[in-house]
């Protein structure tokens, strides 16, 4: 006890009434009735909360102390009764505060005294004048929570097993032929619950694991689910995967899960939280035509990378990893190739490579192959027909009339064999509809080694033709554009206008067709060099075929080729001048017709600004300067525009004799890696999916529970005839295809997307995934995506709150795997109360009950009332700690005296 700070209840009584009689004299003398109850509530609380239990020598409160209803005197009076309340020891609260104030109320003074509003005491004098109240703040207390008590926490030590999934991943693309893949399982698997295969195939087919056929499924189109019956298949460690398609067949993006349950604690997978790691990516093994469009992803900073190759191919064979061809060979037949860190390091940027997702790209056959599919593209390819057009394309032919020139004369329909001009009334060369018209095309005597250029870019267009319509289901049409006017010829010695023969300045054109022939004949018959160059013309008779013929859900486009510039304007454009007619011509078919526009220039006089300038709709301008570049240029964009009309990446490889190539399954790339995440104890790892998103723009949301951290993330992408673009992850990029180039053609297709864990949060994670068939059109992909993502689990609780027990209980437990479970915690616990997780029936008020239930709350992952974390009584060890006496974190109460007369 403090000296000088311990009261007698006669002391406290007549403290009390001195200050009661000072007030009412000076109320008696002031006539201020209203201070001195509002005092007397005051002081009431004042003198409860600042004088301790110890500090009052009271004989009701003597015996509450020695019974054991009171059994903290270092607590104040106000405190007491408040945590009398709060244990439902009303009654005790009520004849203590009678005890305590009952001498000192005036008998014509109302008083109570309430907590959170529920009567405490009241001396029941009736109310005849005016109410006051005075609060006070107790912290600790709350009705039906001990004052004081016990505090658990667990940690989860170890554990029987753990209920998980395990994933087997296709590419965007892989075939074409039957395909053999390796699938790593935990080396411990207490059982398997469920296994599919979901998968858009192109063809039925038999799977096969581990050498023991396993089902026939067949494939209706678009994305399938196909539930494995043969579970007993699988194995422990590594298994190997063969889809067996019924004649050719490949996969165009999909996933074999299993779900299993395994006393393993970390993922197959090793190195999230090591200070090193390395992961070796095993390639599909490929029986057919080697054609691979997929993608890798490193979850930390690369420090190697190697790769071993072993396949079977009379063809030129590679592997590109990002945008970088590291590996190419002509070698024919088997061939075992091991790529080392030093080549690879020479090619790639290790540095721009972890935590992305790495478009992988590997074929076989390149030189002999073209790409078919389900195409929906309608291109128009516009020559430039410009008198120049039949210049040589490097060298001096016969001296003219003016003299030495790259071309034989000025003027197109002079003849240098004979120094005369030719009449177009009467030369035998027709335009249909309009009559004869004279050219240039026999002019030109260039040396052995040289051509004209008109002649070049006929050979460069039935290049382009071939590619397009090498798709199935793309369309081609065809403009040659130059001027209105024929050149001026001499008559009586004066120049002069003499015949219109093409008064739109469109000298041929060809509607859309799918048939090469056509085109070929088309471009045979009409490809001359005339006089000027209407741009514009070419450009608006383009866009005249594509609207009419053409509609919004083709890829419509158009290639637009020059060696000059702009001379002639259009009247439909009114810019009036030339070269920007031009470019408006080009930009309005974007605007308004969605309508991709590519311009070439070719040779070294043409005006770049300008066909710069027209390219539109993500189309871009080509310069084939050196114009024997023409035909690889036409070669380039004819592969691009291809692209758009995939169905899948599909090959066929033309040639004689045996035209089938071996990926074996033992070829992979290995890479070793420091972990951007770094260890964290007492946590579990467990592999989840969310439903399929369901949408086409394609959304979805990942939620991360509070006491999760997410070491991995990763959405699917169904690309169909386009290849997976772009994933963002709550608004930030997490991988552009574009990164890597513009010629998607060339590039990997993603099926796994991943994402760097760092870009996700506890919550929910808004996903965006795009699909596109070149950079700048990306739209959204399929409803059939979802997300996979793999957490780390806590397996410890914090210390509960004051509980008025720490008995413990018998668990009864369910688990994602349909086994059940009764565990007794703590592991001595001798008692007979039940407790069940999945129905919450559990002692509130039991500091071990209250913690376990928290435990398992984190442990159930799909909050279904049941555990993804296996327990049982022999393997568990869950550590438990309690604390005895902790005082209460409950309330605060609010404690009110009430005074009236």
């Amino acid at each position: 006890m403090k000296s000088g700070y311990y009261f007698s209840l006669d002391a406290l009584l007549g403290a009390m009434l001195l200050m009661l009689g000072l007030l009412m004299l000076s109320s008696t003398y002031i006539k201020e009735e209203t201070a001195t109850t509002t005092y007397l509530a005051q002081d009431t609380l004042t003198l409860m909360s600042g004088i301790k239990v110890s500090e009052i020598n009271n004989s009701y409160l003597t015996a509450l102390i020695a019974n054991g209803t009171v059994t903290n005197s270092n607590i104040t009076v106000l405190e007491q009764i408040g945590a009398l309340w709060a244990e439902n020891k009303t009654d005790y609260a009520r004849q203590l505060i009678m005890n305590l104030t009952g001498e000192f109320i005036p008998e014509n003074v109302g008083f109570a005294v309430y907590a959170d509003n529920e009567l405490i005491y009241s001396n029941n004098l009736s109310q005849k004048s005016s109410l006051y109240v005075t609060k006070a703040l107790v912290s600790g207390i709350s009705k039906d929570k001990p004052y004081k008590g016990y505090s658990s926490r667990m940690a989860l030590t170890s554990v029987q097993a753990r209920t998980t999934n395990s994933y087997l991943y296709f590419g965007g693309f892989t075939g074409e032929g039957n395909i053999t893949q390796r699938m790593e399982l935990p080396q411990k698997i207490t059982s398997i619950t469920e296994a599919y295969i979901e998968a858009e195939s192109s063809n039925n087919f038999t799977l096969i694991i581990n050498s023991a056929e396993s089902g026939k499924y067949t494939t209706s189109g678009g994305v399938g689910k196909w539930n494995i019956s043969s579970v007993q298949n699988f194995r422990n460690g590594t298994n190997t995967i063969k889809i067996a398609f019924n004649g050719t067949g490949y996969i165009s993006g999909g996933f074999l899960k299993v779900k299993l349950t395994t006393g393993e604690l970390n993922d197959t997978e090793a190195g999230y939280f090591q200070t090193t790691a390395a992961k070796r990516e095993w390639l599909p093994g490929i029986e057919g035509i080697i054609n691979i469009y997929s993608s890798i992803y490193i979850p930390g900073n690369i420090s190697t990378m190697t790769a071993h190759l072993h396949y079977n191919s009379p063809y030129l064979t590679f592997m590109t990893i990002g945008n970088s061809t590291v590996y190419s060979s002509q070698a024919g037949g088997a061939v075992t190739a091991d790529i080392t860190n030093t080549e690879m390091a020479a090619k790639l940027n290790y540095t721009a490579l972890g935590q992305r997702t790495i478009p992988l790209r590997i074929g076989s056959g390149s030189g002999n192959q073209t790409i078919t599919g389900a195409g929906t593209a309608d291109v128009v390819l516009a020559n430039d027909l410009s008198g120049s057009m039949e210049w040589c394309s490097g060298t001096i032919c016969s001296t003219s009339v003016l003299g030495p020139q790259k071309y034989c004369n000025t003027i197109a329909n002079y003849r240098p064999e004979n120094g005369t001009y030719c009449d177009w009334w009467t030369e035998n060369y027709t335009i249909p509809g309009q009559g004869p018209v004279c050219s240039g095309r026999w002019h030109a005597h260039c040396t052995s080694n040289d051509s004209r250029k008109i002649d070049i870019a006929l050979n460069a267009s039935k290049i382009f033709g071939s590619t397009i319509l090498g798709t199935a289901g793309n369309r081609l049409g065809v403009v040659e554009y130059t001027n209105q006017w024929n050149a001026v010829i001499p008559a009586n010695g004066t120049w002069t206008n003499r015949y219109a023969p093409f008064p739109d300045s469109i000298a041929g054109r060809e509607n859309l067709t799918d048939n090469l022939s056509i085109i070929n004949s088309h471009i045979e018959t009409y490809m001359d060099a005339y006089w000027g160059t209407c741009i514009c013309c070419g450009v608006e008779a383009s866009v005249d075929i594509l609207t009419k013929l053409s509609n919004t859900s083709r890829k419509r486009s158009m290639v637009v080729m020059s060696d000059g510039e702009a001379t002639d304007k259009c009247t439909g454009v009114g810019t009036g001048n030339a070269k920007t007619d031009a470019i408006e011509a080009a930009q309005d078919a974007c605007t308004n017709y969605n309508i991709t526009v590519y311009t070439v220039g070719f040779g070294t006089d043409v005006d770049a600004e300008t066909l710069q300038d027209m390219a539109a709709c993500n189309g871009s301008y080509y310069n084939a300067t050196n114009v024997t570049q023409l035909a690889e240029v036409y070669r380039q964009i004819a592969g691009e525009l291809v692209a758009i009309s995939y169905s899948a990446q599909q090959i066929n490889i033309s040639g004689t004799g045996n035209t089938n190539t071996t990926l074996y399954d033992d070829s992979y790339i290995e890479i070793n890696y420091t972990p951007a995440q770094t260890a964290e104890f007492n946590r579990i790892p467990v592999t989840l999916e969310t439903d399929r998103f369901g949408n086409n723009i394609t959304t979805g949301t990942v939620t991360i529970p509070e006491n999760a951290t997410i070491t991995a993330a990763r959405v699917t992408s169904y690309s169909g005839n386009k290849w997976t673009d772009n994933l963002t992850v709550n608004g930030q990029k997490a991988f552009s295809l574009s990164d890597w180039g513009n010629d998607y053609v060339t590039l990997g297709d993603p099926f796994i997307a991943d994402s760097p864990a760092s870009l996700l949060h506890t919550g929910d994670n808004g996903i965006l995934i795009k699909t596109a068939t070149g950079p700048g059109n990306a739209s959204g992909g399929s409803p059939d995506n979802r997300a996979i993502y793999t957490l780390n689990i806590d397996t410890t609780t914090s210390y509960t709150q004051s509980q008025s027990t720490s008995e413990g209980c018998h668990w009864q437990l369910q688990f994602e795997d349909g086994s059940s479970t009764t565990i007794k915690i703590p592991a001595d616990y001798s008692g007979t109360k039940t407790c069940n997780y999945q129905t919450a029936s559990y002692s509130a008020t039991d500091s071990i009950d209250v913690s376990a239930y928290s435990l398992f709350q984190k442990l159930d992952l799909e909050k279904n009332g049941k555990l993804n974390i296996i327990l049982s009584q022999e393997d568990i060890n869950i550590e438990t700690a309690t604390v005895q006496g902790v005082p209460s974190l409950w309330g605060p109460a609010v404690i009110e005296a009430r005074v009236w007369q």
